[in-house]
C-alpha cells in the first residue's frame, strides 16, 4: 500500500487555518490545552489525522499541522500501533502463516508426533 501525500493546496489551506501555530489536541508532550507553538522558522509536519493506512482521506479535514514533538509521540505511541495491528489482521484473515518451527515433540502419553513445516 502506497503512502499518499497530501496536495500543496492541501497543505496551504491547513496552514492558513492553523495561522503559524502547532494543532496538537493534547497529546503526551503537551499541555491539555494543546500545543500551540509557534513554528518561527521550522518546518511544519503535516499529519493525517487518521492515518491514510487505516483509511483517512487526503482531505483538508484530515489534516493537522504538528511540530516535530507532537507528530513523533502522535506517530510513534499511536499510528505505528494501530497500522501494526491493522497488517497483523489483514494477514490473519488471508490464511497467511508462519511455518512451524517446531516438527517433532511427544504427547503426553510418551507418543512421538512428526509434522511437516507446513500447517
Amino acid at each position: 500500500m502506497n503512502r499518499a501525500e497530501f496536495t500543496n493546496k492541501t497543505m496551504l489551506a491547513a496552514w492558513k487555518r492553523a495561522r503559524g501555530r502547532c494543532e496538537c489536541s493534547g497529546c503526551v508532550a503537551c499541555t491539555p490545552d494543546g500545543c500551540g507553538m509557534m513554528f518561527g522558522g521550522k518546518r511544519p509536519r503535516y499529519d493525517h489525522k487518521i492515518s491514510d493506512y487505516l483509511g483517512g482521506s487526503n482531505e483538508l479535514c484530515n489534516c493537522q499541522v504538528l511540530c516535530e514533538p507532537c507528530d513523533a509521540v502522535k506517530t510513534y505511541n499511536n499510528d505505528a500501533q494501530q497500522i501494526a495491528k491493522a497488517r497483523r489482521i489483514r494477514v490473519r484473515h488471508a490464511g497467511i502463516r508462519k511455518p512451524r518451527s517446531m516438527t517433532r515433540w511427544r504427547r503426553f502419553d510418551g507418543s512421538p508426533v512428526m509434522k511437516s513445516r507446513e500447517r
